[in-house]
């Protein structure tokens, strides 16, 4: 129905997208929908807008008769979409695809697909920036130059920081040199013991103050573990006051995130994670 979408006003004009959290890809999900008059709201909890931790538990009231609703990285409770574009939960369309079906797996890819429009210069690059990071910035997503995926990567966080790029850099040097310089491992509960797995060990960032959301602090410290070839794990807070969260990232094996998904029950909850994407994470319990 929606191959020629774009060629098709009546349809167009009976679709509203429904984005999740804010990111580089959303933003940019945001302007091609905007380019094309295509109707956008926001998931939101309690009023605002969600969060990574809550993006799927908004509270949207929705009366949309005749309409057709595509939800992106998110879930509306009591709602049921006409289509879910997405890549971080299993069932997802994107999930469990590895970096040689990045543009696919993306949520910009699946958006530019449902749309039938090719996509504009830059996007496949971003899109694999997003899907899988640290295989972008080894040469593994076809078509995509591995040199120009971590500048991309600086530059995206700039626009949401609005730290200037040279800042960022440094930061990013600053965050190797401290993983270079540590040799504690990640320790939890239970049967896991030290996190490890075969010869993975994940440097335990736990203990530094990354401010609060999307900082700076923390996506530099994320492009630094990739650049470093290191796993590592950070504790975050999404809104202020809110609960930990941990966050397993850096040049993290598919193995070693599945096995950190397995074994973290007794130390963490809302657990999540892409093993194909490298990252798993969870909300401290109480």
């Amino acid at each position: 129905m929606f191959n020629s979408l774009i060629h098709n006003k009546e349809a167009i004009m009976k679709m509203l997208f429904v984005l999740g959290a804010q990111d580089p890809e959303m933003d940019r999900i945001w302007e091609v929908l905007g380019k094309y008059g295509i109707a956008i709201d926001y998931a939101t909890k309690d009023g605002k807008r969600v969060h990574p931790g809550n993006a799927y538990m908004a509270d949207n009231a929705f009366l949309l008769p005749d309409t057709f609703v595509v939800f992106v990285e998110c879930s509306v409770i009591g709602f049921m979409p006409d289509c879910r574009i997405d890549h971080h939960r299993p069932g997802d369309p994107g999930y469990g695809k590895g970096p040689e079906a990045y543009w696919e797996a993306s949520s910009l890819g699946q958006m530019y697909a449902l749309l039938g429009v090719p996509p504009e210069e830059g996007d496949r690059v971003l899109a694999a920036m997003d899907h899988c990071f640290n295989s972008a910035m080894k040469g593994m997503c076809p078509g995509v130059p591995a040199g120009i995926v971590e500048e991309r990567k600086i530059l995206e966080i700039s626009k949401a920081t609005k730290v200037d790029p040279t800042e960022l850099r440094r930061m990013v040097l600053n965050w190797q040199g401290e993983i270079g310089a540590r040799t504690a491992r990640y320790e939890m509960s239970g049967e896991c013991g030290y996190l490890r797995f075969q010869n993975d060990v994940v440097i335990d960032l736990t203990d530094e103050d990354l401010g609060i959301g999307y900082s700076a602090e923390y996506l530099t410290a994320q492009v630094a573990g990739v650049v470093a070839k290191q796993p590592i794990i950070l504790r975050v807070i999404d809104t202020a006051g809110g609960q930990p969260r941990l966050h397993l990232c850096g040049d993290a094996s598919p193995e070693l995130v599945t096995h950190f998904m397995k074994h973290s029950e007794g130390d963490l909850e809302r657990i999540y994670g892409a093993p194909d994407r490298g990252y798993a994470g969870g909300y401290k319990k109480n």
